[in-house]
């Protein structure tokens, strides 16, 4: 579980509560920096002032000074610190994505870790947000899709990231077909094959790339998917489309913010393909 703190930046704030509640936490270790990365200097100083037992460091653009100071000071733990005052626009966005990214590389050559555990079981305090507020919408971005970038660099190995993205967003297409009923099944039939004799809805492909002989998807067992295709979860056909419902690559932030060209066009079009092939295709076309 990751647990997300928030402080009010203002000096004469009575918001006293949370800022207590991380200062007094039972942490596993000592040695944890706290780094402003969407801060700027005079927030620093605000933080420093408000939590004096830990250390604070503004993460600048020079990358290098940082990874000096990890090292010089061999800081076992980092818990990441932002001003969502600064994050306005979408520039700011990917401004934010760019230096978590470079935090999470510099980390994993350091040995550093994101998070640190707290009192309770199985709890990793990772984050502190500085002005919550939880209406932040900037181009369809909101606030749990930036502390999704943080999670997903607190995974040290590509696979591991690449997995995380991968089922981000395969767990929030299950979430709106499942919860929306949008293929509204009825008798086993979708709402697109009602009047047809068709039970498995859009789980058709043509035999080969010859034929217009449409069969049954193979991945479909006992009328569940044993793919967990992405490409296939995406896709609506006709009649859900008309209703206006249609799902895109910029719809879900990891993989619109951190995959390249390449990778999205086999996000788009890898249909009846089981995820372990797909996963490795990402793998070989990304860093």
């Amino acid at each position: 579980m990751i647990r997300i703190c928030s402080i009010n930046l203002k000096e004469e704030s009575n918001d006293t509560k949370i800022s207590y509640n991380v200062r007094t936490d039972k942490l596993t270790g000592t040695n944890f920096t706290i780094i402003g990365l969407m801060l700027d200097e005079k927030d620093n100083e605000v933080i420093s002032n408000q939590i004096r037992e830990y250390n604070t460091y503004y993460f600048d653009s020079n990358g290098g000074r940082l990874e000096k100071y990890l090292r010089e000071y061999k800081v076992k733990h980092i818990i990441i610190g932002i001003n969502l005052n600064n994050i306005k626009t979408e520039n700011d966005v990917k401004k934010y994505i760019r230096r978590i990214r470079k935090l999470g590389k510099i980390c994993r050559r350091c040995k550093t870790m994101i998070g640190i555990l707290g009192e309770d079981a199985g709890e990793v305090i990772s984050i502190i947000i500085f002005n919550y507020r939880e209406n932040l919408n900037i181009k369809n971005i909101k606030l749990p899709d930036l502390i999704d970038s943080t999670k997903l660099e607190m995974y040290r190995g590509k696979k591991q990231r690449y997995d995380y993205i991968y089922e981000n967003a395969c767990t929030k297409l299950d979430y709106e077909f499942q919860t929306r009923n949008l293929c509204d099944f009825k008798d086993n039939k979708c709402i697109e094959k009602r009047k047809t004799n068709v039970i498995c809805g859009c789980c058709r492909h043509y035999k080969n790339l010859f034929s217009r002989k449409l069969i049954k998807c193979e991945y479909l067992k006992n009328k569940k998917c044993t793919a967990r295709c992405i490409t296939c979860k995406m896709f609506t056909c006709d009649t859900l489309q008309k209703q206006g419902i249609k799902f895109r690559i910029r719809d879900f932030y990891l993989l619109n913010y951190y995959l390249n060209p390449m990778q999205k066009l086999v996000i788009k079009t890898s249909y009846f393909t089981p995820k372990d092939k797909i996963m490795r295709r990402l793998m070989r076309l990304g860093k």
